[in-house]
C-alpha cells in the first residue's frame, strides 16, 4: 500500500519493510539535495533477492558531478535518522559521479536502480589492481575488527578468544550503527564478511570480478576446490540462510557453529601469508592508491619483520 508523502521506487525489493525504508531515504534526499542526486543504486542481498531479516540495505547515492564533504555528512545524518526510525540497518555510501562512472566496483554488476537515472549502462569497472587493494584491505580490517580493533596484532594470529565457545568470532559479530547504545552485539555477520572477503581477494588476484558474497562462495569452489571451499559454503549457508547471522540458541546448532568457527584461524593466517608479498610490493612502489591502503593493512595486522613505515599515509 502506498505511504502518503513518500516517493515511489522505480524498482521494488519485494520486501515491504525494505521498500518503505528506501522510499523514506530517497524522499528525504530529494528534499535535502534538490537536483543533486542523479541515481540511487541498491546492491547486496536485497538487490539479489536473498536478504534475511537482519540483512543491511546497501545503497549507493550517486551525486551529480563531485560530492562535497558537507553533502556526505548530511547524507550520513539522514541515513542514521531513518535507520533509527525504521529499525533496519542502512549502509549508505555517497558516490561521486565523476569517479564512479569511470571506476565502479564489481558490486555494480548486480546493482539495481531504484530511483532516478539508470546509469548502469554508462559504468566502466575499476582496474583489477584497485579491486584487489580494496578486497585485501576489507579482509584485513574484518580480521582486526573481530579482535576488537586491538593495536599491535601480529601474524600469525591466535583466535580472538581461544577459551570462549565460538573462539571469540561472534563477539563483534553484528555492527549496530554509529549511534547505537551498543555498537556491536554478538552474531555471525562479521565472520561471514571476513571469510567471503578473504575469498574475494584471492579470486580478484586470479583475475575474477566478484560482485557479491553469494557469487564469491559460488566461484571460490572453482579456485580452491576441496576442504576450504566446502567449509566456506557451509559457513555461509548456515550463518546467513539458516540463522540470519544470529547466534543460535539450540545446543546442537551452537555446537555446529563452534565447529564452523574452528577453521577460521587457519583461513585468516593463510590469507595473511598470501597478502604479505602484495603488501611488500605496494610499499616498494608507493603509488597513490595501493601504498596508503597497504600501510593501513600493516597497521591493523603487522608481521614480525614487516610493518607500516612511520609517518606513512592512510588510505581510509
Amino acid at each position: 500500500m502506498p505511504t502518503r508523502g513518500l516517493l515511489e521506487l522505480s524498482t521494488s525489493t519485494s520486501a515491504a519493510r525494505a521498500d518503505a525504508t528506501l522510499r523514506a531515504l530517497v524522499t528525504a534526499c530529494e528534499a535535502v539535495f534538490p537536483g543533486r542526486v542523479r541515481s540511487y543504486l541498491l546492491s547486496g542481498s536485497y538487490a539479489a533477492g536473498d536478504a534475511t531479516p537482519d540483512s543491511d540495505l546497501d545503497l549507493g547515492v550517486l551525486f551529480r558531478g563531485a560530492v562535497t564533504d558537507d553533502e556526505r555528512q548530511r547524507l550520513f545524518g539522514l541515513s542514521d535518522a531513518i535507520e533509527s526510525l525504521r529499525a533496519i540497518r542502512l549502509d549508505v555510501v555517497a558516490l561521486d559521479e565523476e569517479h564512479y562512472l569511470r571506476s565502479a566496483p564489481a558490486s555494480a554488476l548486480e546493482a539495481i536502480s531504484i530511483y532516478g537515472d539508470d546509469v548502469r549502462g554508462e559504468l566502466a569497472l575499476e582496474p583489477l589492481t584497485h579491486a584487489l587493494a580494496r578486497a585485501l584491505s576489507a579482509a584485513t580490517f574484518y580480521i582486526w575488527q573481530m579482535r576488537g580493533l586491538r593495536q599491535g596484532l601480529m601474524w600469525p594470529l591466535d583466535y580472538p578468544d581461544p577459551e570462549s565457545e565460538f573462539f571469540g568470532y561472534e563477539r563483534y559479530g553484528m555492527f549496530q550503527g554509529r549511534g547505537a547504545d551498543e555498537m556491536y552485539t554478538p552474531g555471525a555477520r562479521t565472520i561471514i564478511n571476513c571469510a567471503t572477503m578473504i575469498a574475494t581477494a584471492r579470486l580478484t588476484h586470479a583475475g575474477q570480478r566478484v560482485p557479491s558474497k553469494r557469487r564469491c562462495v559460488e566461484r571460490y569452489s572453482g579456485l580452491a576446490p576441496g576442504e576450504s571451499s566446502a567449509w566456506l559454503a557451509n559457513l555461509y549457508a548456515a550463518c546467513k540462510a539458516e540463522w540470519s547471522y544470529r547466534v543460535p540458541d539450540n545446543p546442537a546448532e551452537r555446537a555446529r557453529l563452534r565447529a564452523l568457527c574452528a577453521p577460521m584461524r587457519a583461513f585468516e593466517n593463510d590469507f595473511l601469508t598470501f597478502a604479505r608479498p602484495l603488501n611488500e610490493a605496494a610499499l616498494a612502489v608507493q603509488d597513490d592508491y595501493n601504498w596508503p591502503r597497504a600501510c593501513d593493512r600493516l597497521r591493523w595486522v603487522a608481521y614480525p619483520d614487516l610493518a607500516a613505515p612511520d609517518g606513512a599515509p592512510s588510505g581510509s
